[in-house]
């Protein structure tokens, strides 16, 4: 991972967390989601690590391991911004936390039992089920297709097979079913 924001080079779950860390004392952000982080080439899982503040600007860190889909799909930070303001509303208003200044939880709030690590776990069940079902979708399309003629016909062809099957996956956005549980980032 590039080091442009944190000016730390992340190549290890410590670094990572250090990145967090320093995020925080930066840009005075109380919530903070890296996604997509890989250490190792032909890595079969990516990191996707958060930290919620305490009172004092203490980080909460944590850490879930998603598996990897392979294959490019078009729309998936914009999914993952969206679903992400939307789940963090509502762990955040279960906890009573909406009048708070930046729905920043009690310091005694464990850190797997806050809002951001709740909605976290549950985004990144609906991005794996809403990509497997956009990658079945569009692995049928291109088979159907067959091969286009030119370079550039063929890449309209992926980048349109690839677009997210949000209609089709209303039930996994709204009730994913699926959970990838968060664990403590020192």
């Amino acid at each position: 991972m590039h080091r442009l924001l944190s000016d730390i080079k992340v190549t290890s779950l410590a670094t990572l967390s250090s990145a967090l860390d320093a995020l925080h004392r930066i840009y005075s952000v109380p919530h903070i989601v890296i996604t997509s982080v890989t250490f190792t080439d032909g890595a079969t899982k990516m990191a996707c690590a958060g930290s919620s503040i305490t009172s004092t600007g203490a980080s909460r860190k944590f850490v879930v391991d998603v598996p990897i889909i392979d294959g490019f799909f078009s729309g998936t930070g914009d999914l993952f911004a969206a679903l992400t303001l939307t789940r963090l509303r509502e762990y955040s208003a279960a906890a009573g936390l909406l009048g708070s200044k930046s729905w920043i939880p009690p310091d005694e709030t464990e850190t797997l039992d806050l809002p951001l690590v709740k909605a976290i776990e549950v985004v990144l069940g609906s991005m794996h089920l809403v990509l497997q079902k956009t990658r079945s979708a569009r692995d049928r399309i291109l088979e159907r297709a067959g091969e286009e003629k030119g370079e550039r016909e063929r890449h309209v062809q992926v980048t349109r097979a690839s677009e997210l099957r949000l209609v089709q996956c209303q039930e996994e956005l709204v009730r994913p079913g699926l959970k990838f549980p968060a664990t403590l980032l020192l």
